[in-house]
């Protein structure tokens, strides 16, 4: 779960969500999982949360929770000037 310095949620995905069965596994046994997706964030502080849990939310069957394991500053080197949360692929055209 990815949010804004004001603690908003901005994404959120999960196993659930994605279709990622995870199979049974053995006490003492880990398991690395990789979780890619396109970041078009608002200039800003940000953090990223994450959890293990079943289901299709984190309020259930909870095992574990680090909120804010990663803090990051996004900057915006290569987008145009925008305001908001999210960067959005725009155009416009004259219509008369």
């Amino acid at each position: 779960m990815s949010k804004d310095r004001l603690g908003h949620t901005v994404f959120g995905a999960n196993t659930y969500h994605l279709k990622q069965v995870l199979v049974d596994f053995a006490a003492g046994q880990s398991l690395e999982l990789d979780f890619e997706f396109m970041a078009n964030l608002g200039v800003g502080s940000d953090s990223v949360s994450v959890a293990l849990h079943t289901g299709d939310a984190h309020v259930a069957n909870n095992y574990q929770w680090r909120d804010r394991a990663l803090v990051y500053d996004v900057v915006n080197r290569k987008k145009q000037t925008f305001v908001g949360v999210a960067w959005l692929p725009t155009t416009v055209r004259s219509i008369s």
